[in-house]
């Protein structure tokens, strides 16, 4: 099968919500492997969970986008974590290099929602971890070069609690490529 096909096939499985399918599609054609199959499993798992988190929440700093914009996004950044490809088939093109209702470029926007969609991820797991860890806290950690923001720069001053309400992308980020903060687990 040619990449455009597989292509294809992933984008009316993603349209349709068949998250295990566009995953399935993934693995059989070799954008998605694991060296063996409790660990195939363990990915499978995992990308439906992410592509279930990346189409059902809305990180705050894409609240503006209109929502037929937003489900364009949704369908790219899906098909960016499938196939690992910087340029997936266009689905949407944004009628400037910003997608309407933020300060984001088009290209950068889509990694906003996987961004988001493995923040959540993430939390749920630490979440589940806190008993045998009680002491855990959490630190939000930005790209370190000079596109970086105030407000990235700000919120990686401070340590949270699991429990501390905080979210990313960082709602306040003004980064022309979006944020790229993500956390991390300290002792």
């Amino acid at each position: 099968m040619d990449r455009k096909t597989l292509e294809m096939l992933i984008l009316t499985a993603l349209r349709r919500k068949h998250f295990s399918h566009a995953v399935d599609l993934a693995f059989t054609y070799g954008y998605r492997t694991a060296d063996t199959i409790p660990t195939g499993l363990d990915i499978w798992l995992k990308d439906t969970q992410l592509l279930n988190l990346m189409f059902s929440n809305t990180p705050a700093l894409l609240a503006s986008v209109p929502g037929e914009v937003l489900d364009q996004m949704r369908l790219i950044a899906g098909l960016m974590h499938l196939l690992g490809d910087e340029q997936p088939i266009q689905v949407a093109r944004a009628a400037s290099d910003t997608v309407p209702g933020t300060h984001i470029g088009s290209r950068w926007a889509p990694r906003m929602l996987i961004s988001h969609a493995n923040f959540l991820l993430s939390m749920e797991n630490f979440r589940e971890h806190i008993s045998t860890r009680p002491h855990l806290y959490l630190k939000v950690r930005h790209a370190e070069d000079e596109l970086v923001c105030p407000s990235c720069r700000e919120l990686a001053q401070f340590r949270f609690k699991i429990n501390d309400f905080f979210e990313l992308p960082n709602p306040l980020c003004t980064c022309t490529k979006g944020c790229r903060c993500h956390v991390h687990p300290v002792l």
